[in-house]
């Protein structure tokens, strides 16, 4: 996908309806998992003071590669000033992403990068590194240095209180007959325990995605929850963008609508 401004959007008055809440009720019927995707029992969060926070971006090779470290490094800009340890990660493998050093230890948790239905990338020295939202026979790897989010559960990222995938079509699942309906925020929310997941339902771009993550962080370190951040956040991604939202107005939302993250803290 390419990731250029230009692209027109909805006006202001259709997107504020795009928030939405998927409850546990509504996808009762997408979470009884296949023997072979069943999370595993593991240790819980690993729970660290000052609480973590880490976010990733990365430069594609070529002129005009996708850039998306100016949008990863808001995240520690303003959370870091909100009393969490936080870390701008560039270049590193979806499994890294992961670890235990990464997504197993955050309170809040960010990837921008190329995206489609059901998965996010990150770009690794010259190799293109994904994270699924859950295998998919001999399709996906879930092997180092790409992962599965459905790996993910038993405890291992249920206290993060917010994970947000910033790549185009993020927020529709890649496989409707999967548990979860390879939906990443669903497996994040449903599957993982975190809290709430934010994607998007179109094609995103830069340069708006970079307003837009100053503003969505920002917002949250002001104290307000997820929902009023990323209302915001399109907003002024437009009005830096010549009224073009650039697709950012396409977001949805997993899990709790009202998850704030400060004062900074993990999940329960």
């Amino acid at each position: 996908m390419n990731h250029l401004p230009g692209r027109l959007s909805r006006p202001s008055s259709d997107w504020r309806p795009l928030l939405r809440h998927v409850s546990a009720t509504a996808i009762a019927g997408l979470v009884v998992l296949s023997a072979g995707l069943s999370p595993s029992v593991a240790e819980a969060t690993v729970v660290h003071s000052p609480p973590w926070a880490d976010s990733f971006g990365a430069k594609w090779d070529g002129t005009n590669g996708l850039d998306t470290r100016a949008s990863a490094l808001w995240m520690k800009t303003k959370l870091g000033a909100k009393g969490y340890t936080a870390y701008t990660a560039n270049g590193y493998a979806a499994s890294t992403s992961m670890g235990s050093s990464y997504a197993q230890s955050d309170a809040v948790w960010a990837m921008f990068g190329h995206a489609d239905r059901g998965f996010i990338t990150q770009y690794a020295g010259s190799t293109s590194t994904v994270l699924h939202a859950v295998p998919n026979g001999t399709l996906y790897s879930c092997s180092s240095p790409h992962a599965c989010l459905s790996n993910y559960g038993g405890g291992k990222i249920s206290k993060m209180k917010l994970m947000v995938f910033g790549g185009c079509y993020t927020a529709l699942a890649g496989n409707d007959s999967l548990p979860y309906s390879a939906d990443l925020g669903i497996v994040a929310t449903q599957a993982d325990g975190v809290s709430t997941a934010v994607g998007f339902d179109s094609e995103i771009f830069w340069p708006p995605m970079d307003k837009w993550s100053e503003v969505f962080f920002g917002d949250l370190a002001a104290g307000h929850d997820v929902s009023h951040a990323l209302i915001l956040a399109a907003d002024q991604a437009a009005i830096s963008n010549g009224g073009n939202y650039g697709g950012t107005n396409y977001f949805d939302m997993f899990g709790s609508t009202t998850t704030t993250v400060v004062p900074a803290g993990y999940g329960s």
